[in-house]
């Protein structure tokens, strides 16, 4: 509970007494003013009679005591209204505070228990990301050219070749990358250089809903859990507004760096698969609860497959408040 008056309080108090001593002060100048003493004993007489008969009437000290008695009431009840509020914010934060903390530990325990592709817990979701890598023929290239600047990919089109100097920028395995596509032409170094965005999220869409055919239901129920959460904190009247983004770290917290990048890809377009067209992998409610409690925030921009990616996942979520 507060030990200290709040500014409002002890404005609503000042004013209380103010307006007391204005009615007592009131009374004793309507006193004076309207009763005029006369000039002979009879008439001074008569004054003094109606001024003490005025004065009995009003009480003007008892009334002056009586007033900030009731001040004081006053105050109390605001005192155990603040108490009540305070301690139903408290009932309230703790039922808000088990059930979060329980689905918390529930995602966890669906995290440590994913298995795909031979990998199990955090390690199934590097071996999706690969698979959603080979769903594609341009893309393991584009993780490779992601890490150069476009004149230094425009210059491996004209040499076809890898040029010394940027070694130092590449992994062994994206100089081999690079070397194998060119074996097959330059047309996936043009398409990472082409920034039309409706044929690189048809790309995206393609790859991701040819790798969900084989593994999403190893991670939908982890993919469903987590938007709970996350719903649950948004739509949660047991909490103030400004508080809800501190349970979001907690969750934010939670999230390895490939977790990121996994759910930002369920969550970057719509994907129909045979038979289940009302499913909802993560698009579009998904991504926008990703960018109003800013879950993304530390993923690495170089783990995208494609910059443009980023563009897509903006303009999808461009309406979020």
């Amino acid at each position: 509970m507060k030990s200290t008056f709040s500014w409002k309080e002890v404005l609503t108090f000042a004013l209380i007494l103010i307006a007391i001593i204005l009615m007592w002060s009131g009374a004793w100048y309507l006193i004076d003013k309207y009763i005029v003493v006369g000039q002979t004993d009879q008439a001074a007489l008569n004054a003094a009679a109606l001024k003490g008969q005025f004065g009995d009437m009003f009480g003007a000290i008892n009334a002056l005591f009586s007033g900030f008695a009731f001040a004081g009431i006053i105050v109390t009840l605001l005192l155990q209204k603040r108490d009540l509020v305070e301690t139903r914010n408290a009932m309230s934060n703790e039922r808000f505070d088990n059930t979060f903390f329980q689905l918390l530990n529930v995602h966890i325990d669906i995290t440590q228990n994913i298995s795909a592709r031979g990998g199990s817990g955090r390690e199934a979701f590097t071996a999706f990301n690969e698979y959603l890598k080979q769903s594609d023929q341009d893309f393991h290239v584009f993780c490779a050219l992601e890490k150069l600047s476009r004149p230094q990919v425009r210059t491996i089109i004209d040499s076809r070749n890898v040029n010394v100097q940027i070694y130092p920028e590449l992994e062994e395995a994206d100089v081999t990358n690079i070397n194998e596509s060119l074996k097959v032409g330059i047309g996936a170094f043009n398409n990472y250089l082409d920034e039309t965005v409706a044929m690189h999220e048809q790309k995206i869409k393609d790859a991701y809903t040819n790798a969900s055919k084989q593994y999403i239901d190893h991670f939908s129920h982890y993919f469903r859990n987590l938007y709970h959460i996350l719903k649950f904190i948004d739509e949660s009247r047991l909490i103030e507004k400004n508080n809800k983004n501190n349970y979001a770290k907690f969750v934010r917290a939670q999230l390895s760096d490939i977790e990121l990048v996994v759910i930002f890809y369920n969550s970057i377009c719509k994907i129909e698969l045979p038979g289940r067209a009302e499913m909802e992998l993560g698009y579009p409610k998904m991504g926008k609860l990703l960018v109003k409690f800013d879950v993304l925030q530390n993923m690495n921009p170089l783990s995208l497959i494609h910059p443009i990616h980023k563009q897509i996942f903006d303009k999808n979520n461009k309406d979020v408040k």
